[in-house]
């Protein structure tokens, strides 16, 4: 049988159809799991290189059950200098939401503070994360982290080895939610209310390892948000909400500077920081709580919604987002944005403080 001969017309129109076929599009939101990135934080913890950003639980963990060396305290004094060295601490905590270009929310700085930690949170193997490292840092550096990972490996490794296989019931779960369209949409929604581009940013969640069986938390580390859980083999938590709450502060870091200095003035003129619940309590984070936790769970999870529940740690941002949820939710549900509610959130704010002066903290639920 001769071979058979293809036009050139029919190739061009293969062709067209071919790229015309439309490729999967990634979810503006999802949960990972990777090793590179559970192995950073496990020991970028043990190193409590800057204590309150650094989680003290991961050393204590470390002392008590795996055991530290002299030589590892050596390795990790290294480390610790190196993070100090390269990690950009402006917007963090430390300043002066007078004056800062953050104000009372999260700073644009922080989303690109890292570069280190950026590279781990982008691989999935470690021998990955410091390929990435080129260019970022000195040569001397990553030929020091090579050691730095291969010196741990050992211990390590079984750790996260573990969780890797324990956290996959969970991640599918949370993926369900996370990835679906309607999430997507309520995103796109979270972009309007806080006036930032619609769209543009992925919002990747990492599951990794900590020694806390009872909490989930979850902190934006840059642009990606680092979910701590340890959960049971098998168990199926879904921690979609703890990532929405995350979701919401990445996108709050994301408005202009003009428009967070503009809120942030309307505030501090009634209602001053109060060092216990530091700068960004007065109200991005009782937003994160009003959006991410109590409206998304409403919205997505109904059957573990209820208004009076505790939905956040601190008494006092947990009562201004009680008190926030009706107006907030309003304003979002109609289109409104984060400017449309300043005005009655200066007001519930100030009249809190107020109460807190007089009466002290609420009492524990």
């Amino acid at each position: 049988m001769p071979p058979i001969r293809r036009s050139r017309t029919a190739i061009l129109i293969l062709t067209l159809l071919a790229s015309a076929t439309p490729r999967p599009v990634a979810p503006q939101a999802a949960a990972h799991y990777r090793q590179a990135a559970d192995v950073f934080e496990l020991m970028d913890n043990v190193s409590d290189w800057w204590p309150g950003y650094s989680d003290r639980r991961y050393r204590s963990y470390w002392v008590r059950t795996i055991g530290l060396s002299a030589a590892d305290d050596t390795l990790l004094t290294r480390y610790a200098n190196l993070r100090e060295r390269y990690f950009d601490k402006r917007g963090q905590s430390n300043e002066d939401p007078a004056t800062s270009e953050g104000g009372l929310f999260t700073a644009r700085a922080t989303l690109a503070a890292d570069p280190l930690g950026d590279a781990f949170f982008q691989s999935e193997t470690v021998g990955e994360a410091l390929g990435r490292l080129d260019g970022r840092l000195q040569p001397a550096d990553i030929r020091f982290l090579r050691g730095f990972y291969a010196h741990f490996e050992r211990r390590y490794l079984p750790l996260v080895t573990e969780h890797e296989k324990a956290i996959q019931a969970s991640l599918a779960e949370t993926n369900r939610t996370l990835t679906s369209p309607s999430v997507e949409r309520w995103i796109g929604d979270v972009e309007r209310f806080f006036d930032v581009p619609i769209g543009e940013q992925r919002y990747d969640a990492l599951y990794v390892w900590w020694p806390d069986s009872v909490q989930v938390v979850a902190n934006p580390r840059g642009r990606f948000l680092v979910v701590r859980a340890l959960v049971g083999s098998g168990e199926k938590l879904n921690v979609s909400d703890v990532v929405a709450h995350e979701v919401v502060h990445v996108i709050a870091a994301r408005q202009t500077s003009a428009q967070k200095r503009s809120i942030s003035d309307a505030f501090l003129r009634d209602c001053p920081v109060i060092p216990s619940t530091g700068r960004l309590g007065v109200i991005e984070e009782p937003l994160a709580v009003v959006l991410g936790n109590m409206l998304f769970t409403r919205t997505f999870r109904r059957e573990r919604y209820r208004y009076a529940k505790r939905w956040y740690g601190d008494d006092w941002v947990d009562l201004d987002a009680k008190l926030l949820f009706s107006p907030t939710v309003d304003a979002f549900e109609h289109g409104g944005r984060i400017t449309d509610t300043v005005a009655e959130a200066v007001q519930l704010c100030a009249t809190v403080r107020a109460l807190r002066q007089r009466s002290g903290p609420p009492a524990d639920k």
